[in-house]
């Protein structure tokens, strides 16, 4: 269909190998080399690269891209994401290829670039941009993530995070990745545009979103190995996995067109609260307007015994309330930092030996975490 003309466009997306040992593959082409990339196409192969069957998709009914596909366990069916008139759908289908049902979890844009799709026991979460009417040129696709319950096949809960600008380069392998903890918080990851307190700019920035079971936010990062820097144009976000600690492993590549070799890749493990150099909170204040704040203090010493210190490099502007949990999630201990000094004391001789973390929040707002060990 794509490679009768000098210039076809495929483009391979996913692979997933189901339990017989098979293949599933999807991708994307231009039909008949005409036209934008919003045609798609399914394989199942034998584990020796035999076809088993393929499948183009109805443009008639899906008109989209296609980014994953994910399996069903319990019925060896797979799911994926389109558009289908104004909405992007999440698609069912049975392992033949036949469609069963479909949701609409997204009608806020025309078109989406990035989809993502997480199968869990009796939930479907679903990721994808979305671009706030009215849909022109100077529209900023944010990020949206939604729950589908598989029985009913209706939308739980959908939620929209207008900190994080899902919007880049189509072939620079952009996605978005989401991850279930065992605790069931959600983490996603995805790259952002940086936002220069009036508008986004072209600097591309690797964001992680920590969720819980119902979609609230819990804490956003991004993350540059240069703070700030204008010579960084563009910080990929590729891959991610949960480690055993709780943190998060994750990767990329990054351009700085400043060097003669621009391209280089990057790997960054966070701890449970997504802290790791390079880090910077992402947060939202009124009218959703989106501020970048750096809060870094220095936590010592660590280990400690009867107390730490929290250090800022410039003296905070703000109060601040300081809640330190247990690992098990239990609020062991709560102050209240009025804006006045650089340094902090905070007394823990009462807390038992143990890892515990601490969370400054401001407004609302958690403008730092981090952890320490009781001796």
């Amino acid at each position: 269909y794509a490679d009768t003309a000098a210039t076809p466009w495929v483009t391979l997306r996913d692979v997933k190998v189901t339990p017989s040992g098979d293949y599933l593959i999807v991708g994307n082409y231009n039909y008949h080399c005409q036209g934008g990339r919003n045609r798609a196409f399914i394989i199942k192969m034998d584990s020796g690269g035999g076809i088993i069957w393929y499948k183009f998709i109805d443009a008639s009914i899906y008109t989209n891209i296609i980014n994953s596909i994910e399996l069903e366990p319990n019925d060896s069916g797979f799911y994926f994401n389109s558009r289908k008139n104004t909405s992007i759908y999440l698609v069912k289908c049975d392992k033949y290829g036949a469609i069963q049902w479909d949701v609409p979890f997204n009608g806020y844009l025309s078109f989406t670039n990035y989809t993502e799709i997480k199968v869990l026991d009796n939930e479907i979460i679903v990721g994808s941009n979305f671009v706030i009417p009215p849909l022109d040129n100077s529209s900023t696709p944010r990020l949206l993530i939604s729950q589908i319950n598989k029985a009913s096949q209706t939308v739980n809960w959908s939620k929209k995070f207008y900190s994080i600008a899902v919007y880049s380069t189509w072939l620079r392998q952009e996605t978005i990745d989401i991850e279930i903890k065992k605790n069931g918080d959600i983490i996603i990851g995805t790259v952002g545009k940086k936002y220069t307190g009036t508008n986004f700019s072209s600097d591309i920035r690797a964001n992680l979103l920590m969720l819980n079971s119902n979609g609230d936010s819990l804490w956003s990062h991004y993350y540059t190995y240069r703070n700030d820097s204008a010579e960084v144009e563009d910080m990929q976000f590729n891959d991610m996995v949960i480690c055993d600690d709780g943190g998060i492993l994750f990767g990329g590549s990054y351009y700085n067109w400043k060097e003669s070799i621009f391209l280089r890749a990057w790997l960054v493990k966070t701890d449970s609260l997504g802290n790791a150099p390079g880090m910077f909170t992402v947060g939202i204040e009124e009218k959703n307007i989106l501020v970048i704040k750096k809060q870094k203090p220095l936590l010592y010493p660590n280990p400690a015994t009867d107390n730490f210190k929290l250090r800022f490099e410039q003296s905070p502007t703000e109060d601040y309330e300081l809640s330190i949990y247990s690992v098990s999630g239990k609020l062991v201990k709560k102050q209240q930092l009025t804006a006045f000094d650089n340094e902090y004391r905070v007394d823990i001789w009462e807390l038992k030996s143990g890892v515990y973390f601490v969370r400054l929040e401001s407004d609302g707002a958690v403008v730092y975490s981090g952890k320490f060990v009781k001796q």
